[in-house]
């Protein structure tokens, strides 16, 4: 068990998450690895800012601190670790958390991914891996991911891994003046098995 938690509410304790994955590792981005990660944004920039806004952000190492400082922070509040995957000893793409919805006991997570890492289902075992955490250790009801419509390397994820489409937010999302409809996926605790 990574998050020791009691009936009084959030996680009272946490240690390090860590995690291994059949092709790579999850695990807790640290202050230390502020460097690597703003290198994999740098690297990616092109890739990454078309759908992740604040990747338009993070333009120095002390950018990236504060970045992962948000996500320490994120864990030690409800106990939703933001994590890097980690490929052949490499940062090669993150998982984060949006702020736990205590009232519907649900959390939304996104995720990113370097092209060279695509295609091997390296970010659906991640995923995975963090719904059967959001099930099994925070005792969660559901978990939302939402992607651009237009963003088929993202959506394929939650499809790979059977999320209900639960609908279309038409336009919700404004970027660089253009307007994206979201698609909204689900999983339920009750019908989750992982496919992995």
């Amino acid at each position: 068990m990574v998050v020791e938690s009691d009936d009084r509410g959030p996680a009272t304790s946490f240690r390090l998450f860590a995690h291994p994955l059949p092709a790579g590792e999850l695990r807790l981005l640290a202050p230390y690895d502020a460097p690597a990660f703003l290198a994999l944004i740098d690297g990616e920039r092109e890739h990454f800012e078309p759908w992740l806004p604040w990747a338009r952000e993070l333009r120095t190492v002390a950018d990236a601190a504060g970045f992962i400082a948000r996500g320490t922070q994120r864990y030690a509040d409800c106990g939703a670790p933001w994590v890097g995957v980690w490929s052949g000893g490499a940062l090669v793409g993150g998982v984060l958390f949006w702020p736990l919805d205590e009232m519907g006991n649900h959390i939304e997570l996104g995720y990113w991914l370097a092209r060279a890492a695509g295609g091997r289902g390296l970010m659906t075992d991640a995923v995975a891996t963090l719904v059967d955490y959001c099930f099994a250790e925070l005792r969660l009801n559901k978990v939302v991911i939402r992607c651009a419509a237009t963003n088929l390397p993202s959506r394929g994820v939650p499809e790979r891994l059977g999320f209900t489409t639960e609908g279309v937010l038409r336009e919700h999302f404004i970027l660089d003046g253009t307007p994206l409809d979201l698609v909204f996926y689900g999983m339920l605790r009750s019908e989750w098995k992982n496919p992995r």
